[in-house]
């Protein structure tokens, strides 16, 4: 099961890397993952999957992190 969610952020730009990791939240280490989908100017797309094969309830944290990127 996959979820996606738009994250707004005026300070993002389009050549920015974005880190995103599941810090908690997991009720077994390993069965969730979050991956950035898509970067653009003023926003990111984040998708999150339960690789569990079971219904989860749980509530994940994010730990995100911008590292700015050049134009080039």
């Amino acid at each position: 099961v996959e979820v996606s969610f738009i994250v707004t952020n005026t300070l993002v730009g389009a050549n920015d890397v974005i880190i995103a990791n599941v810090v908690s939240g997991d009720t077994a280490a390993g069965e969730h993952i979050v991956v950035v989908t898509r970067v653009a100017s003023g926003s990111y797309t984040l998708t999150l999957s339960n690789l569990s094969g079971s219904s989860a309830s749980d509530a994940i944290v994010i730990n995100v992190a911008v590292i700015h990127g050049a134009a080039s």
